[in-house]
């Protein structure tokens, strides 16, 4: 929206029309069904990717399971639990509570793909129907990507909407606007308990929309994963449970994540929050790969004070790219501490720990995985406090392999 919304304000085109779309429950069906679908695409030329090309994750932190979208996340989980010095069981009931609030909005929604109101216990206690997928995430707390969904979303100028004579009770003007990357690879970030560029990028979209968070009406705030949401209410100064409510979808558990579709999804329900409630404002936040791209827009059901144009993002981006991170030590071994940690745990009972770590010696960062069918290990990770825990590491084929001592 960012982007094409600047197309138009400089005139290189009158109108764009973003739709996204995906099928992968049908998709996932058919295969479980073994029936082949003829799907194909063809362009006469090559699409334009928008956006940096890069892969959201390193070969090393590849190796060591940082791939896995839960996992990913529940590393930033286990570390705000600890930064606010909360025993994960309290940490839990309060991200259930949150939970619990997104699955009432999805209740709500007649297009949501669980529109059922869960309870907190429902959602973080795992069960038979509510597997642990990565400490302490449960499929319950998890983006639900299986779905059939699709959105539209069409933008314009005023002159064009005029002419084409459509009704201006129906217009929405996008009035601030920030797009910025938080440090590329995950294995940089400055910590685990926070994000930065959430709350750089969403100051700069309020800024330019000369609004403060205290003037918006309603907010849909990226949900991949509880994780996601707080460390956005963390970086806006907003509490979990504002009366606003923090999304007006239900999120991608309970209204459905069609991939990178979800937030025009947002956006769309945006528009018609704001059609029905006359000089409304409104903030939508997007997220890629693990807390990476980070995207905002402001948008508001009145002409907005100053013409809205996409500010140069370089500037911002140099806040991000400056901040100092702990160095990456890929070869590491030697005694050192917890910094983040998950458990994954398959279907069939087997678990695997990954360790985000700081070598004792210098400060250094490191990753590891448990050793093979270490159960005790991962069992002793998620039942007692384990953040700032001593560990060993040393190298086994390319990966640190961590130890209790």
């Amino acid at each position: 929206v960012n982007l094409l919304a600047e197309d138009i304000r400089t005139e290189r085109s009158e109108m764009a029309l973003i739709v996204a779309g995906e099928a992968m429950r049908t998709a996932a069906q058919a295969a479980r069904e073994g029936r082949p679908l003829h799907w194909q695409e063809s362009a006469a030329e090559p699409p334009e990717v928008i956006g940096d090309p890069r892969p959201g994750v390193s070969p090393h932190e590849l190796r060591h399971g940082l791939g896995d979208p839960p996992a990913t996340y529940a590393l930033f989980e286990t570390a705000r639990a600890a930064h606010l010095d909360r025993p994960m069981a309290r940490h839990l009931e309060t991200v259930g509570d949150l939970w619990a609030r997104f699955s009432e909005a999805a209740a709500r929604d007649a297009v949501a793909v669980l529109p059922l109101a869960r309870t907190a216990q429902e959602i973080v206690a795992p069960d038979s129907g509510n597997r642990l997928v990565a400490w302490p995430y449960t499929k319950l707390m998890c983006a639900n990507m299986f779905v059939d969904q699709s959105a539209a979303v069409l933008l314009t100028s005023t002159q064009v909407a005029r002419e084409l004579g459509i009704d201006e009770s129906k217009w929405v003007w996008l009035a601030g606007s920030a797009d910025i990357d938080d440090k590329w690879f995950v294995s940089e970030r400055v910590d685990y308990h926070s994000a930065p560029a959430i709350g750089l990028g969403a100051r700069a979209a309020l800024d330019q929309a000369g609004v403060d968070i205290a003037d918006i009406d309603a907010l849909d705030l990226y949900s991949c994963f509880p994780i996601a949401v707080e460390l956005a209410a963390d970086a806006l100064g907003l509490a979990l449970d504002d009366p606003r409510g923090l999304t007006l979808t239900g999120g991608l558990t309970f209204y459905g994540g069609p991939g990178n579709g979800y937030a025009l999804h947002a956006i769309a329900a945006m528009v018609d929050h704001l059609r029905a409630r006359p000089g409304a404002r409104g903030l939508v936040s997007g997220n890629g790969w693990y807390l990476t791209k980070h995207s905002f827009g402001v948008y508001q059901s009145a002409a907005p004070a100053a013409p809205w144009m996409r500010r140069d993002p370089a500037p911002l981006q140099a806040v991000i790219d400056g901040l100092q991170a702990p160095v990456l030590r890929i070869d590491a071994e030697g005694d050192g501490r917890i910094e983040a940690f998950t458990v994954l745990c398959a279907r069939d009972g087997t678990m695997r720990a990954i360790v985000i770590g700081r070598l004792d010696s210098d400060g250094s960062r490191f990753l590891a995985n448990s050793a093979d069918a270490d159960l005790a290990l991962c069992k002793r990770l998620m039942t007692e406090e384990s953040i700032g825990r001593p560990v060993h590491v040393k190298q086994v084929q390319g990966r640190g392999i961590v130890a209790l001592p």
